[in-house]
């Protein structure tokens, strides 16, 4: 379950925080995750993608009802055995990238409102390693995730978005110059 949602504003002299809850159900259904990403805009509403009970996962859009944001409808649901998913907007796209659960694929959605999406590509995944959808300062998407297994977390790669599928990985942090999990030191364990 979602532990915490906080909310928090900027006063234009300090951040405040206006609402710290525990959610129970939203529209009917009980968030399990927190979303491996940010909340992104859309107009004046904001949508992230959640894991809800089932193993459900929608996007969902949150209003603003004057005290705090609200969830106001889920909308796409992605494949049960699909999970972290996580959001970024592009220009006038929303991408939802989830990694495969029980398979080997993970899954790449788009759309144009944040709400409806459909399905893009789907790549090779490494199972038990959370793989989150970021963006780069200059706009372009990435994944960042490691190929070990389990609970391994090094080296962290960067794998840029090309077309319709992702390009080669690009190191962004090896610490120590460990490379793979058969050495004495483990990081991130």
């Amino acid at each position: 379950m979602v532990e915490e949602v906080m909310q928090i504003k900027w006063t234009s002299e300090k951040l405040v925080i206006t609402d710290v809850s525990k959610p129970e159900k939203w529209l009917g259904h009980t968030p399990k995750d927190v979303p491996l990403s940010m909340f992104c805009d859309s107009g004046a509403d904001l949508v992230a993608a959640f894991r809800l009970e089932g193993g459900h996962h929608h996007s969902v859009r949150f209003d603003w009802d004057g005290k705090a944001w609200t969830p106001s409808s889920p909308h796409y649901e992605l494949e049960e055995n699909e999970k972290e998913p996580s959001i970024q907007r592009q220009g006038q796209h929303y991408f939802i990238f989830s990694r495969g659960g029980e398979g080997p694929k993970a899954r790449m959605y788009v759309s144009d409102n944040g709400l409806e999406f459909k399905f893009l590509f789907e790549r090779d995944s490494v199972q038990g390693t959370p793989t989150a959808l970021n963006q780069g300062l200059h706009g372009s998407l990435y994944l960042a995730t490691n190929r070990n297994k389990g609970w391994f977390r090094n080296p962290l790669w960067a794998y840029p978005m090309v077309g319709n599928g992702f390009g080669e990985g690009t190191i962004l942090q090896d610490q120590d110059g460990v490379r793979d999990d058969t050495g004495d030191k483990l990081l991130f364990h």
